[in-house]
């Protein structure tokens, strides 16, 4: 018995919240252990803020090509990278890692988020995070 399902936390423990992930609970016999991988699904609107504090950055400083260019400084300077070997030269290059959906559940997204705004504050000149945040929210009033 396999299948990924989406529940939500109540006081009495997880539910299945649609119809499918009932009939896949339905199947696992009180008492008997399953095994289960927690993942917070991403939240979609958290994503387009992220996009917002980039081109809000990226507006402002106007020191890269885009707001793309912008992102993969920011993932090598928080260490969000891969080293990968040369084979012909030998030469070790750092390779930034996907924030893609797919790669971080959206706790993992929330401590990367927090982490980039700090390093976007300094990015951008020093400017403070509440300020950068407030222009955040004007921008996504914008869109």
């Amino acid at each position: 018995m396999s299948g990924e399902f989406f529940v939500e936390r109540t006081v009495q423990g997880l539910k299945a919240i649609d119809d499918h992930g009932r009939s896949i609970l339905q199947k696992v016999k009180v008492g008997e252990v399953i095994q289960c991988e927690l993942n917070k699904p991403r939240n979609l609107a958290h994503h387009r803020k992220f996009w917002a504090l980039l081109n809000t950055v990226w507006q402002a400083a106007g020191e890269w090509s885009s707001p793309y260019g912008l992102l993969i400084e920011l993932k090598v300077r928080l260490g969000l990278v891969q080293e990968v070997l040369l084979r012909d030269t030998g030469e070790l290059v750092r390779v930034p890692k996907s924030i893609s959906f797919a790669q971080m559940d959206q706790t993992e997204f929330d401590q990367f988020y927090e982490r980039a705004m700090m390093e976007l504050c300094a990015m951008a000149g020093g400017i403070e995070p509440a300020e950068l945040r407030q222009a955040v929210l004007e921008e996504l009033a914008r869109a």
